[in-house]
């Protein structure tokens, strides 16, 4: 048996422990029954179980590695026999296994008071998905060198964030616009993608945990993801036709490149293999970028092709400056990382963007220099006859100058301490 997961048990649940939570949480189903009746004991049964899961559970979640951090355990823990599995699988359900109790037994309430089975599952995928995302974003704070306990806050806060729900906002969207033009249900369509991203929040916490443990990785993992969301984002675009489903890939595709150059464990060995040509080795930010290269060359041709777009500096022009201003904001982040390193490092990175894509484009726009504005914003020129220059131009520019300079500094040594992962992860 996982003995992760029976020592965590034996921490979480014990006789007195066993009796606290069904006493407390019959004494509150009491009250709301005797006060309002059966409707208001199912609704508090489901919001108990919610704040129960999400909010008390995901804290568990969160500290279950940085706890042992904290406590020094933590190395002890990696040089151990345990796999990569079954530390995951004895993480995040063997440090939330109480809090699960509590649910289990609101989930019981709710039905046995005659509530929706489909509201039920629903609320045991928020608390899965957001116990996956606090221990996914817990290990990468983690990679990136954060040991800290306060920075549990963090990934407790993801995993609120995720637990607030994903399944009324899809099923109205699918209302709205359809999925590649099929007719779902919206109900069944949002709870089976609620549970497609719990399998993916899981299979993420297992990957980053193998990090951790020095194990061997495959590298199909981050490329399924990345090609899942684009696939997932482009139904929503489909009502517009090829075009729209392309723009909707493109912008999540994107957002997964920016989230992944921050967040991704950089060093100088990754750097250099990476400059090296080791096309293999390229870290998940350079991965996601290429497929959104490709979807920015569709989206071009598709411009040309279909009259109705045809000149739109969106369609053409647009998408390829988006890649570019990405090149170099990967480029951005591994020369502050060498310098700063981990969690200090994508801090500073996120202030450097704040200033490149907000404070310096304001300050232009204040005093009318529109011109400047492509080597800070992914903005077509227009009306310029070297408007195309400016907008590839720009962005291309300043993507060649910052990976030669983090070439040059990497090679000559001169980058200052390198932002080695500080939990025995690979460089």
């Amino acid at each position: 048996m996982n003995a992760e997961l029976v020592r965590n048990l034996w921490l979480e649940i014990t006789p007195q422990r066993l009796i606290a939570m069904p006493a407390v949480l019959g004494l509150v189903f009491a009250i709301a029954h005797v006060a309002e009746g059966a409707d208001a004991l199912r609704t508090t049964a489901w919001w108990m179980g919610l704040g129960l899961g999400v909010i008390w559970g995901t804290r568990q979640a969160a500290g279950a590695v940085m706890g042992e951090v904290a406590a020094r355990t933590w190395d002890s823990q990696r040089a151990s026999a345990l796999t990569a599995a079954e530390m995951t699988f004895g993480k995040l359900f063997g440090a939330t296994a109480y809090a699960w109790y509590g649910v289990a037994i609101c989930l019981a309430v709710f039905l046995a008071a005659g509530g929706d089975v489909a509201r039920g599952a629903s609320l045991g995928l928020r608390v899965l998905f957001a116990h996956g995302v606090a221990l996914f974003a817990s290990l990468a704070l983690l990679a990136l060198g954060g040991r800290a306990l306060v920075l549990t806050s963090l990934p407790h806060l993801a995993g609120i964030l995720a637990g607030a729900g994903m399944d009324d906002p899809l099923a109205w969207a699918v209302e709205e616009t359809g999925w590649y033009g099929l007719g779902v249900d919206g109900a069944v369509f949002a709870l089976a993608t609620s549970a497609l991203f719990c399998g993916w929040s899981v299979l993420g916490a297992w990957r980053l945990m193998g990090r951790e443990l020095t194990v061997p990785q495959r590298r199909w993992a981050w490329p399924a993801f990345a090609v899942f969301v684009a696939a997932f984002a482009g139904g929503f675009g489909w009502s517009e036709g090829a075009v729209g489903a392309l723009r909707a890939a493109f912008l999540a595709t994107t957002i997964a490149v920016a989230a992944a150059a921050l967040l991704e464990p950089k060093s100088r060995g990754e750097i250099v293999r990476l400059l090296g040509g080791r096309v293999g080795d390229a870290p998940p930010s350079v991965q996601a970028l290429a497929l959104a290269a490709i979807l920015a060359v569709l989206l071009g041709f598709r411009g040309v092709a279909v009259p109705e777009v045809m000149g739109s500096d969106f369609a053409t022009l647009l998408p390829v400056s988006v890649v570019l201003f990405l090149a170099r904001d990967i480029a951005l982040t591994r020369l502050v990382a060498l310098r700063a390193g981990g969690v200090r490092g994508a801090v500073t990175a996120i202030v450097w963007f704040v200033v490149l894509y907000a404070a310096v484009p304001g300050l232009l726009g204040a005093v009318d220099v529109a011109v400047l504005l492509p080597f800070f914003l992914p903005v077509p020129v227009v009306g310029l006859g070297a408007g195309t220059f400016l907008t590839l131009g720009a962005p291309a520019v300043q993507a060649v100058l910052l990976w030669a300079l983090l070439a040059g500094r990497v090679r000559t040594g001169r980058a200052g301490r390198p932002a080695l992962p500080t939990t025995g992860a690979r460089a």
